[in-house]
């Protein structure tokens, strides 16, 4: 899947059993509907289900000749803004996915206090510089 804002690539990663898609250059993520409640409920696939998810993922994604930017990743739906605990996020108005621009996702999880989860964005942003 490509990113809404720069084009580039998004990596799949598996994050507390949740799939996400991370946009590296941009520091954004895209979560798929109900991703964001996974997290904060701690739902988690099992590492099947994540490789599962991410093989037809990958396969509808690779059908897709062509990717817009500023329209859903998914779908390409029009995105609007939400807010959460107001901060803005675009959100998908078919599929409801939402994307999350640098700095969203750890900002709306402090705001639920959920300090583990603000700490694996920063883990996950720590990967990303070591590997840059």
């Amino acid at each position: 899947m490509d990113c809404i804002r720069c084009a580039g690539r998004m990596q799949k990663r598996p994050v507390r059993g949740v799939l996400l898609d991370y946009c590296a250059p941009c520091d954004a993520i895209w979560l798929d509907e109900g991703e964001l409640e996974a997290l904060l409920s701690r739902r988690s696939r099992t590492r099947a289900e994540l490789q599962a998810q991410e093989q037809a993922e990958a396969s509808r994604e690779s059908s897709r000749a062509v990717s817009v930017l500023e329209l859903c990743p998914r779908c390409q739906g029009r995105l609007s803004v939400t807010y959460i605990r107001a901060i803005p996020v675009d959100q998908c108005s078919r599929c409801r996915g939402m994307y999350f621009d640098q700095g969203e996702l750890p900002a709306i999880l402090r705001a639920l206090r959920r300090g583990p989860l603000a700490r694996l964005w920063m883990r996950l942003r720590g990967s990303r510089a070591a590997g840059a």
